[in-house]
């Protein structure tokens, strides 16, 4: 998972990010909505076995779950929308990469099968 997190940083390079702060607080809080529901499920088992369950706690768990799971659903909307728009900028910026790249390449071989045009052998 490092190498992967790591490989994404290398490749963005220079972009600087709008907001990264906010972005890793989204995730910390959408990774403990993520958790919540085991945690609420582990104390739902555990009043069952007691025998100590009610039905204002059922609710009281019910509702939390609930919220949960709303709540994880809206930061995942929002990261989502965040993340995009850097992935559109990365990926916009690795092309033209690629571009200035394949242009200082030797294109003898489509230069002959497509003529002189380099910009034809690139699409």
């Amino acid at each position: 998972m490092l190498k992967i997190l790591h490989r994404i940083v290398c490749m963005t390079g220079e972009i600087q990010f709008p907001n990264s702060e906010l972005r890793i607080l989204l995730l910390f809080i959408k990774g403990i909505m993520m958790k919540a529901p085991l945690i609420f499920s582990f104390m739902a088992i555990s009043l069952f076995m007691k025998g100590q369950m009610q039905e204002k706690i059922c609710l009281y768990l019910g509702i939390g779950l609930v919220l949960c799971i709303a709540v994880e659903a809206v930061f995942e909307h929002i990261t989502n929308v965040l993340q995009s728009a850097t992935g559109y900028e990365v990926f916009a910026d690795m092309r033209m990469r690629l571009g200035d790249h394949l242009r200082k390449l030797p294109m003898g071989y489509f230069r002959r099968k497509y003529g002189k045009n380099k910009h034809s052998s690139v699409y």
